[in-house]
């Protein structure tokens, strides 16, 4: 696991986190506190959230000096017939470090045929490199 911070303390990573939030999660709303995280290659940290029915969720990630940053949601509350792990995205390198997105714009993610909310966790995981690195769920 990896060494979980303050965000403020990720300022470079939460600086592009909000600027792909803006393109990636436009018009979606902040969905509890960020995660943050010193991470070594190999790492990842985790949230937890409730999903609720009709909301449509995007979670976003950006690092500093992590060459490879990826994302995965699953269930907490398992649900028969579904699949515990719902969602992944592998990061795409940039200037600094890498940056995911799991339910961009459209592709959002959601739950279409249960009535009830669900506990779900999304994982940020180092896949190469070492760094910070800070994630937001958003929602609309």
């Amino acid at each position: 696991t990896a060494q979980a911070i303050d965000p403020s303390l990720a300022a470079a990573a939460s600086a592009a986190l909000q600027g792909l939030a803006n393109t990636e999660a436009a018009g979606a709303a902040k969905e509890g506190n960020p995660v943050a995280g010193n991470f070594q290659q190999g790492q990842m940290l985790e949230q937890t959230f409730t999903m609720q029915p009709g909301k449509c969720y995007t979670i976003v990630a950006a690092s500093v000096g992590v060459t490879q940053l990826d994302i995965s949601a699953a269930l907490i509350t398992p649900i028969p017939g579904m699949a515990a792990q719902f969602g992944q995205a592998s990061g795409k390198p940039g200037m600094a470090g890498s940056q995911a997105v799991l339910g961009s714009k459209a592709n959002c993610l959601k739950l279409a045929l249960i009535p009830m909310a669900v506990q779900a966790k999304f994982t940020i995981t180092a896949s190469k490199g070492a760094g910070l690195a800070a994630a937001q769920l958003y929602s609309k």
